[in-house]
């Protein structure tokens, strides 16, 4: 019989790490609809975000793929707008079930 060491402090680290990594950028759908919902609002759910809405506005490739799983949840007829200036332009991502743009709320 072979003894197993159980999983150190490196091993759980590290597995806290990947899953931040992913998770943090997954949870950006849950907290859309919920904002779409009432139970947050726009801005500080664009806070928390920003990050993950500036490399997305850096890597356009991945832009239809959050905005899609941002708006899988939005209920019909609401919109989440997060939006913000960077040096070249405006960035707007428009989270709405139908996909169609809603006018932006002031």
């Amino acid at each position: 019989m072979t003894d197993r060491k159980k999983p150190g402090t490196a091993f759980w680290a590290t597995v806290a790490v990947v899953v931040a990594l992913i998770g943090y950028p997954l949870s950006l759908g849950p907290a859309v609809w919920l904002t779409a919902r009432g139970y947050f609002r726009d801005s500080a759910v664009q806070s928390f975000y920003m990050p993950v809405l500036w490399s997305v506005a850096q890597a356009e490739v991945l832009e239809d793929a959050v905005v899609w799983w941002g708006s899988l949840g939005v209920p019909d007829g609401k919109a989440v707008d997060m939006m913000f200036e960077t040096d070249e332009a405006l960035v707007v991502f428009q989270f709405t079930r139908t996909g169609e743009a809603i006018p932006l709320h002031p």
